[in-house]
């Protein structure tokens, strides 16, 4: 919508202006509901034991990930634990161009200790 200002030139205002200065940044912390967990994978090495390169379409999804954030709801695991997971369980989700996996606690195989 216009509005004219009272020197007689035009603004323009938007919804989506007003929108945009209560909006919280992408940086912003983010909380799992329920008993969801979010984990960061640990990345397997390049190299393999005999020192043999694997290139990043041949090696295996990470199984194995540390803690960053727990829901209210999860006992078994709490932030900095590492644990074991089945290879295609969770979902991806991508905050500040890092990506986790946000994961059931009931998809856990394994803490380790």
């Amino acid at each position: 919508m216009k509005q004219k200002s009272t020197d007689g030139s035009k603004k323009a205002t938007t919804a989506s202006t007003e929108k945009n200065t209560n909006s919280k940044s992408s940086s912003a912390k983010f909380q799992p509901l329920g008993s969801r967990i979010f984990v960061l994978p640990v990345e397997l090495d390049e190299m393999s034991t005999g020192g043999i390169f694997i290139p990043e379409t041949a090696r295996e999804k990470p199984k194995r990930g540390k803690v960053e954030a727990a829901g209210k709801d999860a006992k078994l695991v709490k932030v900095g634990d590492e644990v074991l997971y089945e290879r295609y369980a969770g979902n991806k989700l991508v905050l500040d161009h890092v990506e986790y996996l946000v994961l059931k606690e009931d998809e856990l195989m394994g803490v380790y200790e």
